[in-house]
C-alpha cells in the first residue's frame, strides 16, 4: 500500500511539474507577444501621417531642380527625409510597409477596392494557322498589383492593414510596359523624321518680281 501511494505522489509531482513548465511557457509568450506588439495602437494612428507623406513625395515626384526655385526645393527634400525617417523608425520597431506594383495578389495582404479586366478580343484574334480557328485562351491567369492607392503594413509579420490595390491579370501589366516603351521609343523616333523632313524640304518661292 505505501508503495501503491508513493506512486501516485510521484505521478502527481511529475504532473505538477509538466503543468508548471507549460505555464511557463505561455506566460513567456505572452509577455514576448506583448513585447512585440505593444506599439501597435501607436503605430496605427502614425499611418494616415505614412499616406500623406507619401502622398506628398508621388506629388513632387519626377521633378527636377531646374522646374522648382530652391525655396521649393526645401520643402521637397523636406517631405522626403521626412518620409525616410518615418520609414526608418518604423522599421526600428518591426513595421514595415508592403505592396508593389506586379507583385502576385495575395488576399490576407491586399484589399482589392478595383479589378481590371482586359479588352475582350475579336475571334480573328483566337484564329490558328492549321486550322483556321483556335480556342481562345482561358483569361483566368493570376491577378497582380496593377496600381497602389495605399500601402499595407505588417508588425513582425502580422498585418495590421491590408494594402489597397487595384488588381488585374498579368498581362495587362505586360501590355501596359509594351506600351509605354512604344510610346518612349516612337518620341525618339519621331524628332529625326522631322528634322529630316524639314531638311529636305525644298524652300519656298518668293513673289514673282515686276518686270518694267
Amino acid at each position: 500500500r505505501q508503495q501503491r501511494r508513493l506512486a501516485e505522489l510521484a505521478l502527481a509531482v511529475r504532473r505538477a511539474e509538466t503543468d508548471a513548465a507549460t505555464a511557463r511557457r505561455v506566460a513567456a509568450r505572452d509577455v514576448d507577444a506583448a513585447t512585440k506588439f505593444s506599439v501597435r495602437k501607436f503605430a496605427t494612428s502614425l499611418f494616415d501621417v505614412a499616406d500623406s507623406l507619401q502622398l506628398a513625395r508621388k506629388a513632387v515626384d519626377g521633378i527636377t531642380k531646374t522646374d522648382i526655385t530652391p525655396e521649393h526645393r526645401v520643402f521637397v527634400d523636406g517631405y522626403a527625409a521626412l518620409d525616410r525617417q518615418l520609414d526608418k523608425a518604423f522599421a526600428a520597431h518591426g513595421l514595415v510597409g508592403f505592396g508593389a506594383v506586379g507583385e502576385a495578389f495575395d488576399p490576407d495582404r491586399h484589399e482589392a477596392i478595383a479589378t481590371t479586366q482586359p479588352r475582350p478580343r475579336d475571334e480573328a484574334d483566337y484564329c490558328d494557322d492549321a486550322s483556321g480557328r483556335g480556342p481562345p485562351p482561358d483569361g483566368g491567369g493570376p491577378l497582380v498589383v496593377l496600381e497602389v492607392h495605399a500601402c499595407g503594413y505588417a508588425l513582425h509579420e502580422r498585418v495590421l492593414r491590408a494594402a489597397s490595390v487595384t488588381t488585374g491579370p498579368a498581362e495587362m501589366l505586360e501590355a501596359a510596359s509594351v506600351v509605354e516603351a512604344g510610346v518612349v521609343s516612337d518620341g525618339d523616333d519621331q524628332q529625326p523624321e522631322a528634322d529630316a523632313a524639314s531638311a529636305e524640304a525644298p524652300a519656298p518661292e518668293g513673289p514673282p518680281t515686276s518686270r518694267s
